[in-house]
């Protein structure tokens, strides 16, 4: 099973598409964000494979708007 990463442009918000914890045949996204690039994790959100994608894309667009 694959790993999927992506980083916005300031290099604070990062999500990845990785297998859940103890579970190879599920993925979940999670969105993490980080008060300065590279820093300590601040939060994090977590949806599983099933969200649809124009979820994530909203939710992501929204972030980024801030």
């Amino acid at each position: 099973m694959w790993t999927a990463f992506a980083a916005s442009p300031c290099l604070r918000l990062w999500t990845s598409l990785a297998p859940e914890s103890g579970k190879s045949s599920k993925r979940q996204w999670t969105t993490t964000a980080n008060r300065f690039p590279f820093g300590p994790t601040a939060w994090q959100i977590t949806f599983d494979a099933t969200t649809p994608v124009e979820l994530l894309h909203d939710v992501h667009t929204e972030l980024l708007d801030l």
